[in-house]
Parts: C-alpha cells; sequence; structure tokens
C-alpha cells in the first residue's frame, strides 16, 4: 500500500504602485497615507492519501486573508514558485500539475493535482469541502501554472478592504502506481493595490 503525504507551501508576496511626484494619483489611499496591502495564509496545505488500483482524491483548502487600504481593491496571483517545475516533486518522482486551466478547468486526471477556487472561473459555485481517500471527485480543478505566468483568481474591485478571505482548494488524485512518500511544491500568492 502506497501512502502519500503532499505538503504545499504557501509563499506570500504584497506588492503596491508608486509613482514620482506630481506624476501619481493622489484619491487612492486614505488622506496623507501611502497605499498599503498585506496578506497572509493559513499556512501549509497537507493532502494524505492512500491509494488505490483506480486511483482515490484528497482535496483541503487554504484560506488567503489580503487587506488594503487603497480604494480601487487588489488583485490576487497564484503560481508555482519554480520556474521549471509544476508537479510535486519526491526525488525523481513527479505527481503532474493537471492540464486544466483557471478558465476551463476539468475534473483531476489520475496522478495529478490541481487547485479550484469556488464562484471563480470557470469552477462554479462548488461548494468544494474536505474529503481523504475519496474513490471520485466531479470537482474540476486547474493545474498550478509556472512562476513566469501566474493566474489571477481575484479581481477586488469595490474599495479600501480589510481581512478578505478567498479560500484556495488543493486536489490530488493518484493511484498505486507511484512510489509513497511526501511530494512537495512551493505555491506563490501575490496580492497588489490596484492604483
Amino acid at each position: 500500500m502506497a501512502v502519500f503525504g503532499l505538503s504545499l507551501m504557501p509563499l506570500l508576496v504584497g506588492s503596491v504602485w508608486a509613482a514620482p511626484y506630481g506624476q501619481g494619483r493622489y484619491s487612492n489611499c486614505s488622506y496623507s497615507d501611502d497605499c498599503v496591502i498585506t496578506i497572509t495564509t493559513t499556512g501549509s496545505v497537507s493532502l494524505s492519501n492512500t491509494p488505490t488500483p483506480s486511483g482515490s482524491f484528497t482535496i483541503d483548502s487554504d484560506t488567503v486573508t489580503v487587506s488594503s487600504n487603497s480604494v480601487n481593491g487588489y488583485t490576487l496571483q497564484l503560481a508555482n514558485s519554480s520556474a521549471s517545475e509544476a508537479g510535486l516533486v519526491n526525488g525523481a518522482n513527479t505527481i503532474a500539475a493537471h492540464s486544466g486551466t483557471f478558465g476551463s478547468p476539468t475534473t483531476l486526471a489520475s496522478n495529478t493535482w490541481g487547485f479550484r477556487v469556488d464562484d471563480a472561473g470557470g469552477f462554479g459555485a462548488g461548494p468544494t469541502s474536505a474529503v481523504a481517500d475519496q474513490p471520485s471527485s466531479a470537482l474540476t480543478f486547474a493545474g498550478v501554472p509556472l512562476s513566469a505566468a501566474p493566474v489571477q483568481i481575484k479581481n477586488y474591485t469595490a474599495g479600501s478592504v480589510s481581512n478578505d478571505n478567498t479560500t484556495v482548494w488543493y486536489g490530488i488524485h493518484v493511484n498505486n502506481s507511484l512510489p509513497s512518500g511526501t511530494y512537495t511544491s512551493t505555491v506563490t500568492y501575490t496580492a497588489t493595490a490596484l492604483p
């Protein structure tokens, strides 16, 4: 029996915009304040899975929390921290990134992993819930893209915000053809205050 442990380590990046004196906009943040954005996450996502010959699914979530004083809101992007490997890696073994996309997600193929955000992109409403070692799943997922091509998962335009949460679900579908072990990857979330 092979047992898989998946560890996703989030990397957080917050960015603000700046312009030379006399060339920027002056009304997008609180008077006399710089535009500020903060981003936090609940931490590592661990997906333990005991695969079967036909495959099993495990799904769990991470919550990304953003606060910003920009009256125009913010965007939130997601990407793998690697520029060359989008899969989950355990030595020479890899669980590939799923081929579905944010705009056209599909059900997880065998021995792949991916993410979904309910009510965003092409994912539909959900609701998604955590499961372990489930024999099937009709939920659709997208592959986490490489670092050079992050995908925007949220465009918040309702003004300044405090503690705005986005739940990102991660799923794995594996069968027992892969060696057991801990397969890992690091996902980068980037929140950018809108100018």
